[in-house]
């Protein structure tokens, strides 16, 4: 998640509840901004903003978030394949987002 922030941040945005513009350079700005009556979690907002921002890595971030969510409130031991695979989303986000540059 930081990774991707890192990427795309600061960034102009279009939107929030009057149709304005900004320019953003946080996560919680750019929250703030998108979904001004919270009427989406951050997490969700985190994944819809990069499945139609950064669809090539909305996957990788996708199963990161999941296995994120069951080891964090389920208590669910991973075997190593899954713990393998989540490296190696990982590694691609970082990947991604240290070889290209950058939207403007």
């Amino acid at each position: 998640m930081h990774l991707i922030y890192g990427y795309i941040l600061p960034v102009n945005v279009h939107g929030g509840s009057g149709g304005g513009k900004a320019r953003v350079k946080s996560f919680e700005e750019l929250y703030h901004f998108m979904v001004p009556f919270k009427d989406q979690s951050k997490h969700e907002f985190s994944i819809s903003y990069i499945e139609e921002h950064l669809p090539q890595l909305a996957d990788y971030y996708q199963f990161l978030f999941d296995n994120c969510q069951m080891a964090r409130y389920h208590e669910f031991k991973f075997d190593r394949e899954i713990s393998n695979q989540a490296v190696k989303c990982l590694k691609s986000i970082k990947d991604f987002c240290t070889q290209n540059s950058p939207p403007k």
